[in-house]
């Protein structure tokens, strides 16, 4: 090498070799003299040809003993090669990082295990020597398979070869086996590594032992798994527990509701109400816990399905109105006008979580009132969020209360001599409820000034033709001014909104001297009110007496509706001032009938109630009671007797299918307990409906304890008709005999009625009184009312027709929902009510039933189309 530097000459090396050709940043840079360059070059070993591609550490055993190696790039240039040189300080630098290196991987945490390209180990850290048991002299030569489990099949490992050997990272978790025969779980990386020119030249793993871990997640499981399987068995024990209570309570509630129909002393009528109460009590309490644990356990499903969400809104404010009532209380609904009525959900379970908030206000307010308000929000799909607010003016929650009101068996005062009283479990109930719907719920709260609860919940949209129909039915009365009279501001503002939409010029004020005013004034300006709707008991003057005064101040004195509470009816139905009497919490669909009978026409009557105290019903049944257990045997005599009902008895199933075979016609409906010896209530229907004949089907009522969606579903499937809850109250057991008595009464095999009971005449088709009042004397627009209900009519029917032929039980439904609708507006009472029967049973009935009800809305047509021919109201251009 030297010589050939010699040939070159100083001047030529100096003008040729530059640093982009010769390579140097050692100390005191490039040798520019010939006595340097030799000198340089004396202590270099030159590469062969390919060697230049090998790592700095390959190449410091390469050198020779020289202090440099040369490695000569490419091709020679002109005569010239480019070179690149290694020396000294580059072999302290490589040993210092191959230092590094070799200590990072030697005190590494994981194991490393390096293997050549034919997978036979070369090293192995003390950490994969710690995890496998083997000592390093053991290891390397072999190959991985020494560590194989034979957990893993072939097709795993092929897979992972496959992988490495294509250049890729593989991860995944490897069993192995450790030297002394047990196995372990490695999660592992294996990776191929390559030299400069990208060929393979080693593969390395990286293993961490995770079989601690993985044994940990096991256990975890096996307890989950447990927790399941004991969360069942409490499920289930509460279950039968639910029925082994229910039967006893059934005895002492319906012999107490008997008892309160006799001749009593006062002082036995109020220890008769403690027994009452206290029951009921109870039953909340367990119904509480079922609940409970039925969320916890994983088993409470949700079943959308369209409902009337104001209806039951209504019907919750119905039910807390007694106890709002006992405490003073002023209960008001709230219900946007712009969210529809219909929505898609669970209305069972949102009517459970609307109780508990309301119930709740109603318990820890003394004073004021309660106010449920519901609005809604489109989200697009035919989705929307629902929001119901419940606000009270009750005691209020301290704040650092607030976030555990939610948990289950807590309350905001826990002490022992804590006011009110209760599980604490309706809150944490109605807080999962809201969660398994996917909605939230919040609360803000002052102590001293009441609490407000927030829950947002999302629904579907009813369609949009079941929505319309709903709306339709809502009466709109423009050019009319109402005054509304009432000491409560959220019951002004709730009257306010509902009469603005339906046309009504309101003007609202708090008290009776300043309604009288606002009358006198009207009347004097020439703007008299149409209609008058006063609180009955306000501070100072009550509404009643507001009424009683206006004769004496107006020439003509306004329709005036009382607003009540609820037992204050019989005094004031008999002041004839009065239009109407309106109970309290006050209800879009209350106020929407008092203005049809007011403006557009109908009967008075106010809201119908059951018979109380001793005085029996009529209903006339023949019953079958299929109840095993000697108490409710009891209970079930007694009810049915008040509601006038002969019974008989069967102490199980197989004995009700025997007294049904033996006399197919001697009843009018069987209450068939579901869990009784020998048969029970579920198989016994079955073969009773296997028995009937000629198109007879005779109602089969439920009785059960476990009052849920499933259980009616079951029965419902096994051809029972309704579904009674236990304990059954003399008012449920009525209103559900009561449907079949007028089922009955148009005409079942052998009736429903005994034979001699009186039958009225049959009601007219149409009354011609509605249409009459409505639109006053003049027959032209009455005839051309009736040829368009004519016309729309028949439209109707065969939209009947079309839906009954294809099987649409919705479209069913819908239909008859329109015939019901615009037979009503008509007076056409009969053709309304066969319609009303068809829409109930649209959905669930059985085959025959469908058409047996649609055959009495046909009936119900032919004869309004003929009466109106007939009466000349129309012209006959025929059916």
């Amino acid at each position: 090498m030297a010589r050939a530097v010699r040939a070159l000459g100083e001047r030529e090396i100096q003008e040729k070799i530059s640093p982009e050709i010769l390579s140097w940043r050692g100390p005191g840079g490039l040798p520019r003299t010939m006595p340097e360059l030799l000198r340089f070059f004396s202590r270099v070993t030159l590469l062969r040809s390919g060697e230049e591609g090998r790592e700095p550490e390959e190449l410091a055993g390469l050198s020779q003993g020289h202090d440099r190696l040369l490695a000569l790039l490419g091709e020679p240039f002109e005569r010239y090669y480019r070179a690149v040189s290694w020396g000294p300080e580059n072999w302290k630098k490589s040993e210092n990082r191959l230092r590094i290196l070799s200590r990072a991987i030697e005190e590494s945490p994981v194991g490393v295990l390096i293997a050549d390209p034919h997978g036979t180990i070369e090293y192995a850290n003390p950490r994969f020597l710690e995890m496998t048991g083997f000592p390093l002299q053991e290891l390397v030569g072999q190959t991985p398979r020494v560590l194989k489990s034979g957990r893993q099949d072939e097709a795993f490992y092929r897979d992972l070869w496959d992988t490495i050997l294509d250049g890729r990272e593989w991860r995944g978790e490897l069993c192995n086996k450790r030297k002394d025969g047990n196995f372990y779980w490695a999660r592992a990386s294996i990776y191929p590594v390559r030299c400069a020119k990208g060929k393979i030249t080693h593969f390395v793993a990286i293993q961490v032992d995770v079989t601690k871990a993985l044994e940990a997640e096991a256990e975890l499981a096996r307890a989950r798994d447990a927790a399941d399987a004991a969360n069942r068995a409490k499920s289930a024990f509460l279950a039968r527990m639910s029925h082994e209570i229910r039967t006893p309570m059934n005895g002492i509630l319906g012999m107490a509701e008997i008892l309160q129909g006799t001749e009593l002393s006062s002082r036995q009528h109020r220890y008769l109400d403690i027994i009452q109460t206290s029951a009921e009590s109870l039953l909340d309490i367990i119904n509480d816990i079922l609940d409970l644990s039925k969320i916890e356990a994983g088993a409470m499903t949700l079943i959308p399905a369209p409902f009337d969400l104001l209806k039951t809104a209504e019907d919750v404010m119905l039910l807390m109105a007694a106890r709002a009532r006992s405490k003073g209380l002023e209960l008001v609904l709230r219900y946007d006008p712009e969210t529809p009525r219909r929505v898609v959900g669970d209305g069972g379970r949102l009517r459970q979580v609307m109780v508990n908030l309301v119930g709740n206000a109603v318990k820890f307010t003394d004073e004021g009132h309660v106010v449920l308000g519901i609005t809604s929000s489109p989200l697009g799909g035919g989705r929307m969020t629902l929001y119901l607010r419940v606000a009270d003016t009750g005691v209020g929650i301290a704040p650092e209360d607030q976030s555990r009101i939610f948990e289950p068996f807590s309350q905001a005062d826990n002490t022992s001599s804590r006011r009110y009283q209760g599980t604490g479990l309706g809150l944490s109930i109605s807080r999962q409820l809201v969660d398994l719907m996917g909605g939230s719920m919040a609360v803000q709260s002052r102590l001293g000034e009441g609490t407000t609860f927030s829950v947002a919940i999302p629904a579907g949209m009813a369609p949009e033709a079941e929505e319309t129909e709903e709306r339709s039915v809502t009466p709109v009365i423009p050019g009319k001014r109402a005054l509304v009279v009432d000491d409560v501001a959220p019951n002004r503002l709730l009257l306010e909104e509902v009469l603005k939409t339906r046309g009504f010029d309101v003007i609202s004020v708090d008290s009776a001297p300043r309604a009288r005013h606002a009358l006198w004034a009207a009347e004097r300006e020439g703007r008299p009110f149409s209609l008058l709707l006063t609180d009955r008991h306000m501070p100072g003057e009550d509404g009643l007496a507001l009424v009683r005064s206006l004769p004496g101040i107006l020439q003509v004195v306004p329709p005036c509706v009382l607003l009540s509470s609820l037992g204050d009816e019989e005094e004031e139905e008999k002041e004839p001032l009065l239009a109407e009497v309106m109970t309290k919490p006050l209800r879009q669909t209350q106020i929407d009938a008092m203005l049809g009978r007011i403006f557009l026409g109908g009967e008075r009557g106010g809201e119908k109630t059951l018979p109380e105290g001793g005085e029996r019903l009529s209903l006339g049944l023949r019953v079958l009671l299929a109840e095993d257990h000697p108490v409710n045997q009891e209970v079930g005599r007694a009810l049915l007797a008040r509601a006038g009902c002969t019974v008989d008895v069967a102490e199980n199933g197989k004995e009700a299918v025997r007294r049904y075979q033996e006399s197919p016609g001697r009843y009018d409906v069987i209450l068939m307990d579901c869990q009784m010896p020998e048969m029970d209530g579920y198989e016994a229907t079955r073969r009773i409906r296997a028995l009937e004949e000629g198109g007879r089907h005779l109602p089969i009522l439920a009785l059960t304890a476990s009052a849920t969606e499933d259980e009616r579903r079951r029965c419902l499937d096994a051809g029972m008709d309704d579904v009674l809850a236990k304990p059954i109250s003399l008012s449920a057991l009525t209103e559900a005999l009561g449907r079949y008595a007028k089922e009955g009464e148009e005409g079942s095999e052998g009736g429903v009625l005994p034979p001699e009971a009186p039958k009225a005449a049959p009601p007219s088709p149409v009354d011609r009184s509605v249409l009459a009042d409505e639109v006053g004397d003049d027959p032209e627009l009455v005839g051309e009312l009736y040829r368009h209900f004519l016309a729309t009519h028949r439209e109707d029917m065969a939209l009947m027709e079309k839906t009954l032929a294809e099987g649409d039980r919705e479209a069913l439904r819908r239909a008859a929902h329109r015939i019901k609708g615009a037979a009503a507006s008509v007076g056409a009472r009969p053709l309304a009510k066969a319609s009303e029967d068809l829409e109930r049973h649209g959905l669930e009935g059985r085959e025959e039933e469908i058409l047996a009800l649609a055959e009495r809305v046909r009936q119900s047509s032919q004869e309004v189309q003929r009466f109106l021919e007939l009466s000349g109201e129309t012209p006959g251009d025929g059916a």
